[in-house]
């Protein structure tokens, strides 16, 4: 397949892709609250949704570059997300046990897949490494006509109809998956645990990661407490959509231009920048209570998310070897990633139940200064290793 066709296949496929993401997940606190489960019921499913996320990563990652495919697995996985929404959104009675697990499972291949898709892109090619900001851009078209798309299903039917509507996403995501080439694994050798131990233990590496949790912490933490705080102000599932649909849209110039952006000024410093403006979100989310200022702050997503977003895939790539570039970003996803979506949900939860949610939003921004000290102490060591 030629780099035209393929930069032209994979937009479709992050498009395709994010509608059946936001099917899936957009308005899964909203239905679980409308079942009538509690904060702290409600994160205890995240967690160990998360949990389940991180094991599975950590396995992919390693089966990945241990058989130098990517395209097998997600087929596997896109069958078992169809299959766990279907199940969840099918029955909405009262019946904790089930909704822990069913819903579990839609968080663990809701984190899973979208990651191993960024990967998948991200080792098709030097030309899709380059313009992967471009690609993510449709990612987040997509995500904003999926969260638009849920909300008038729902306001027109039952939450029963986002079972069907996300069977039919993955699966046209799959049929979009089988006209496409595998990944592109340049190493020869093959991999084994002890290659992984090397990778997670080099300082670098551990630095990085270690910044990018913190910074992912206020990431993660929005899906949660943004969301309670609209309904807590008086919002309903429509602007529950619509604070989806204006943050997807409002990543989208910055997606177009975040890679150019990097190469001028550097991924440290944009990343840097991004993690300033997430604790600046939560400060303004913490000091005001209009819905409508709310709703016009998910704007600045344009400035933190697309920003993060190609900085951290760029940082953490450098400090993976050749042979190990899924392993680099999917075990580096485990920990930035899941290990927040694990704590988020308990911390903010406790942090609303025990001091309001208005202070929990004032706290979370003190993760943006955790962030920025570890950066610069990769900042620091990197520039040791050069010098050497």
């Amino acid at each position: 397949m030629n780099e035209k066709k393929k930069l032209l296949m994979f937009k479709l496929t992050f498009f395709v892709e994010y509608v059946g993401q936001a099917v899936a997940y957009c308005l899964l606190i909203p239905y679980l609250t409308n079942i009538g489960y509690s904060a702290m019921q409600r994160s205890a499913i995240l967690s160990f949704g998360a949990v389940l996320g991180t094991a599975l990563q950590f396995y992919v990652g390693y089966l990945c570059d241990r058989n130098r495919t990517i395209k097998r697995y997600l087929n596997i996985m896109n069958v078992f997300f169809a299959l766990s929404c279907a199940l969840l959104y099918r029955y909405n009675e009262y019946n904790y046990l089930f909704h822990f697990v069913a819903a579990s499972l839609v968080i663990m291949f809701f984190k899973v897949t979208v990651n191993v898709y960024d990967s998948y892109a991200l080792e098709s090619g030097d030309e899709l490494k380059r313009r992967y900001g471009i690609v993510r851009a449709y990612g987040s078209i997509g995500w904003a006509v999926g969260s638009e798309m849920i909300s008038r299903i729902v306001e027109k039917g039952t939450y029963k109809m986002l079972a069907l509507t996300a069977v039919i996403a993955i699966g046209l995501l799959i049929a979009v998956n089988a006209m496409m080439d595998d990944a592109i694994k340049t190493a020869d050798t093959r991999i084994n645990w002890s290659d992984i131990t090397k990778l997670v233990k080099k300082r670098t590496y551990i630095l990085i990661v270690a910044s990018l949790t913190f910074c992912y912490m206020m990431l993660v933490a929005i899906d949660y407490i943004i969301v309670d705080k609209i309904v807590f102000i008086g919002g309903t599932e429509r602007h529950v959509s619509l604070f989806w649909s204006a943050m997807a849209l409002a990543e989208l110039p910055l997606f177009f231009t975040a890679n150019r952006l990097s190469r001028r000024y550097g991924a440290i410093r944009i990343y840097a920048l991004s993690v300033v403006i997430y604790a600046l979100r939560y400060l303004f989310y913490g000091m005001s209570d209009n819905l409508a200022f709310v709703l016009g702050l998910s704007l600045l997503q344009g400035l933190s998310f697309p920003l993060a977003m190609v900085a951290t895939k760029e940082m953490v790539d450098d400090e993976s070897p050749e042979n190990l570039k899924s392993s680099g970003q999917l075990i580096g996803l485990a920990i930035y990633n899941n290990v927040p979506s694990l704590i988020a949900p308990l911390l903010t939860g406790i942090l609303e139940e025990s001091i309001g949610i208005n202070s929990a939003l004032l706290g979370m921004s003190g993760c943006g200064a955790f962030s920025l000290l570890l950066l610069w102490l990769y900042y620091r060591e990197k520039k040791k290793a050069i010098a050497q």
